[in-house]
């Protein structure tokens, strides 16, 4: 909760106080997240820290579930995936925001594990909480689904459900019709706050509409910036999760072919509709990353005679890629690569494949390739893990993230700080002096939600002068002699004009590349002040009188 919502989170939560205070307003294509958040906004309060604490959970569950895949996957691929599944940079961001995303996602998932356990009532209610979580949900039902009928199409053997749970033999219900009921009944009960708020059913019924009409007709970033994103992101994940799908169709596969074919499904339906976001990737990452835990799975063996060669590869691959990325760092900092540092990094590659090679000659491809894989595992995997940390930062700027909602707020605590310093010299509390917000922004409004005398719209008229004002850069009071003023950086995001950065590695490295910025003045009357007066022409100092100067 301690860094500000972005604004398209805003957005969201100004929805939901809207809600809550009764005040007609649409949900959306997300109620599920509104429904579930507005519950903890009502009983605690609306925070930051609540606004994003449904994704966090049901983030944290998702970790949990390649448990019940061991017998599927094998018990070290599941463990690689549970790892990865923590630690992976985009659903670390993901189960950060303040969204449905992650709801869908979550859910959706622990509909397939209820399934494949044979629960049907359980798989029917998860698949409803994430069809209403918004845009990520019914993407990844959509996608799932299609891969199961294709996979069947295609006579791939899938993994069967277990014998259901639930007492059906003696019931006219199959479990298909109990997993429908349940999906129904669920809907109808989470939709409306438990018949609480009657109008959510309005909401939930808009929820495919409205899904359409974002991914058509909102505006979304390029095909290049998902790909971008994808490669620097999660590296290891693609590179051993697409080895992992061309072994599975060489090998005949069968899971590893519908993993294959539901990451390529997914990824379509990802980067065809015009409102694209980078977030969309969520679902082609999640078999993804099955697939390279998958592959990985066996290469993690501990050979008792040959482990220290394995290791011993493994750690100087580790130290050589650790120096290529000292060398990057240095060209991004001169922003210019010189021909001796070029030449070094192709002599640690040079070295990487030729010590790979001698062990190969003197002990077996095998040794070697192991020994390969633990020393990329490591090295990336430490890269992956610095980024899911910086995502975990509220300094960092997320205004550079790829996987954050743009725009981001940067100085929303200089602002609140200032403003409540005002208010407690002006009136003797620090929320209640009177504001005046002409530029009316969600992550204006939700920043301000504590000031019950905040007023939002149009430019105060010629004969009002309010204690406070907000204003765009380019705005000044109608008096404007009888205020003082301070800019403030509110939001900012990403101006790139292709696929990727000006500078790539300056990116890479110190996440610095063109932002978009837009200011906002905040503006006090000058007797708030010690001292200070209304009139302009009494701040003025007086004239000196010559017969004095000396």
């Amino acid at each position: 909760g301690s860094a500000p919502l972005s604004e398209p989170e805003s957005g969201l939560a100004i929805k939901i106080l809207d809600l809550l205070a009764r005040t007609p307003s649409d949900l959306g294509a997300e109620p599920g997240y509104a429904i579930i958040t507005g519950l903890l906004f009502y009983l605690l309060g609306p925070e930051n820290s609540l606004a994003r604490l449904a994704p966090a959970l049901l983030g944290g569950v998702v970790v949990c579930l390649p448990y019940f895949y061991r017998t599927i996957l094998g018990r070290k691929a599941a463990l690689l995936l549970a790892l990865g599944l923590a630690l992976d940079p985009g659903l670390v961001a993901l189960s950060r925001q303040a969204s449905g995303a992650m709801i869908g996602v979550s859910f959706l998932l622990l509909a397939l594990t209820a399934g494949l356990a044979g629960r049907p009532v359980l798989t029917g209610a998860f698949i409803g909480l994430s069809l209403i979580s918004g845009p990520v949900g019914v993407l990844g039902f959509l996608g799932m689904g299609l891969a199961v009928l294709i996979g069947r199409f295609a006579k791939i053997s899938l993994p069967e459900p277990e014998p259901t749970h639930e007492d059906v033999s003696e019931s006219r219900w199959s479990p298909v019709q109990l997993g429908l009921l349940s999906m129904g009944g669920t809907l109808l009960l989470v939709g409306t706050l438990f018949m609480v708020y009657p109008s959510g059913l309005g909401a939930i019924a808009g929820v495919i509409p409205g899904t359409i009409n974002r991914l058509v007709t909102s505006a979304g970033i390029s095909v290049g910036w998902q790909g971008f994103a994808l490669l620097i992101y999660q590296p290891l994940v693609v590179v051993f999760g697409l080895i992992g799908g061309i072994l599975a169709w060489a090998r005949r596969d069968d899971l590893g072919r519908f993993l294959t074919i539901w990451f390529l499904i997914a990824l379509l339906l990802a980067v065809i509709p015009p409102g694209r976001q980078v977030w969309f990737l969520a679902w082609p990452l999640i078999p993804l990353l099955a697939l390279a835990a998958k592959t990985l799975g066996p290469e993690f063996v501990w050979d008792r005679e040959t482990r220290l060669v394995s290791a011993g590869l493994a750690a100087l691959i580790v130290i050589l890629l650790a120096f290529i990325w000292l060398q990057f760092a240095s060209i991004a900092r001169v922003e210019q690569a010189s021909q001796t540092r070029i030449l070094l990094i192709l002599g640690i590659f040079l070295i990487t494949g030729v010590s790979t090679g001698l062990i190969a000659f003197g002990w077996s491809w095998e040794v070697a390739r192991r020994g390969l894989v633990w020393g990329l595992f490591l090295a990336v995997g430490l890269y992956s893990l610095s980024l899911s940390m910086r995502m975990l930062s509220p300094d960092a700027p997320r205004a550079q993230e790829l996987w954050y909602g743009q725009p981001t707020v940067v100085e929303e605590e200089l602002l609140l700080k200032s403003l409540g310093d005002i208010s407690e010299w002006s009136t003797g509390r620090r929320e209640s002096v009177d504001i005046s917000v002409t530029h009316d922004l969600p992550s204006l409004r939700w920043a301000l939600r504590k000031y019950p005398m905040a007023t939002f719209g149009a430019q105060p008229g010629s004969g009002s002068m309010p204690s406070t004002l907000i204003t765009t850069l380019f705005e000044e009071p109608s008096q404007a002699a009888a205020y003082r003023g301070a800019d403030y950086l509110w939001l900012s995001a990403l101006a790139w004009e292709g696929a990727a950065p000006p500078d790539i590695l300056r990116w890479m490295v110190f996440r610095e590349s063109p932002t978009r910025n837009e200011h906002i003045i905040f503006w006090a009357r000058n007797d708030l002040f010690p001292g200070g007066l209304i009139d302009p022409a009494a701040d003025l100092p007086l004239e000196p009188d010559p017969e004095q100067v000396p």
